[in-house]
């Protein structure tokens, strides 16, 4: 089975120099972990909670607190994407991009053809997969049958 069977297409995407609190927003309101970040069509980083977390200021001591919001409007996604982008093609194997996945420890993976963005791979996909395969070999609800019996 290839990526492309399992990959979310089309994915939100930002230009890499849009402001972290914009595409923060962006993926709070769209309800999503991973935003591929774009030069042009070119796929050049991806955004993840985990990076906009570890930019964000852990204490506010050295500087009032109203000062934080301006210096994260000047951080752009760039300065805080994980680069350079890990991807797949979408004629790669699941099992392949699952292992890249496990190895590296990325919860997501844009997938490039010739360098354009076409589509997103993530845990949650790799994980409807399995669900979709276990339950091919099982349906649910067939793993117990329970029979009524009369203990007279």
């Amino acid at each position: 089975m290839r990526i492309h069977t399992i990959m979310r297409s089309p994915v939100f995407t930002v230009a890499e120099h849009t402001p972290l609190p914009h595409a923060s927003a962006m993926m709070q309101g769209q309800g999503i972990r991973h935003l591929p970040v774009l030069r042009g069509r070119k796929g050049v980083g991806i955004l993840t909670e985990r990076d906009i977390q570890r930019a964000m200021p852990s204490t506010v001591s050295a500087l009032a607190r109203y000062e934080w919001p301006a210096l994260l409007e000047r951080l752009s996604v760039t300065e805080v994407a994980t680069q350079p982008v890990l991807a797949v093609t979408p004629r790669v194997r699941v099992q392949e991009a699952a292992r890249v996945m496990v190895e590296r420890q990325r919860t997501g993976l844009p997938v490039l053809d010739e360098g354009d963005l076409v589509g997103l791979v993530t845990t949650t996909d790799m994980l409807n997969l399995l669900i979709r395969l276990l339950e091919a070999r099982q349906p649910p609800g067939f793993g117990e049958i329970l029979v009524a019996v009369d203990v007279d």
